[in-house]
């Protein structure tokens, strides 16, 4: 059993498929495009929450991705 989180994105376009929504190619295409989009959101504001140093900007870009990943189950 997973214990990962839904992102808002996910849990809409869940929404859309339950309620009977055909899923297009461009419904999925701006799906796909929605979720990238609130990755790099959630990344960002793990990076901006934290408190290290500028000079591991990289080190924490990266753990950002992992907490992603971790938390959401990266790329589906």
């Amino acid at each position: 059993m997973s214990n990962k989180q839904q992102t808002a994105v996910e849990r809409f376009f869940m929404a859309l498929q339950i309620r009977g929504l055909f899923i297009n190619d461009d419904i999925l295409k701006c799906y796909e495009q929605a979720k990238e989009m609130e990755k790099e959101q959630i990344m960002e504001a793990r990076i901006d929450g934290d408190t290290w140093s500028t000079a591991i900007k990289e080190m924490r870009a990266k753990y950002a991705e992992l907490y992603y990943n971790e938390t959401y189950g990266g790329n589906k």
